[in-house]
């Protein structure tokens, strides 16, 4: 007499497949709420690399402008005019014209733009500038604070300028 081979039925159990399942939600759970606190974390860091990004160049620009600068002078609470003194004999003195370089920084729509008065350019410099001050202090200072913002954090950077 043969008996037929006994054979199991192949497959997971329902109490294999309900450890596992109740495995994966508790770790599904565990990896969401890990990355709700490291996503705040890395937003963080971006917006702090974006805002030191965005004030370098701004800082870079007007460094570089205000190096060979003659002449600065304030216009209205958020803007500045300043004279590089040019020419095939430069004179020293702040022209605020031809052959003088004029260039004008200014404040529009949390943008810092840098428009050249000879040439017509104009260019963004910065954005989330949420403020640049202009003030004009006693004995030729001039005072310029620039200011970036983004999601509650900031960074402010400070020029003085004195006539030459």
């Amino acid at each position: 007499m043969t008996h037929p081979p006994s054979h199991r039925a192949g497959g997971f159990t329902l109490g294999e497949l309900l450890v596992v399942s109740m495995l994966m939600t508790g770790l599904t759970v565990a990896i969401a709420q890990t990355w709700r606190y490291l996503a705040v974390d890395i937003v963080d860091l971006r917006t702090r690399a974006r805002l030191s990004q965005e004030l370098r160049i701004a800082v870079e620009s007007l460094a570089e402008d205000m190096g060979a600068v003659v002449g600065a002078a304030p216009m209205g609470g958020d803007g500045v005019l300043l004279c590089r003194d040019s020419g095939q004999t430069p004179n020293g003195l702040a022209d605020w014209g031809a052959p003088d370089i004029v260039v004008q920084y200014y404040l529009s729509d949390g943008k810092l733009i840098r428009a050249d008065q000879s040439t017509g350019a104009e260019i963004v410099i910065a954005g989330d500038v949420s403020s640049f001050t202009i003030e004009d202090l006693p004995g030729s200072l001039l005072r310029m604070i620039l200011e970036v913002r983004r999601r509650g954090l900031s960074r402010q950077v400070t020029f003085m300028w004195s006539s030459p």
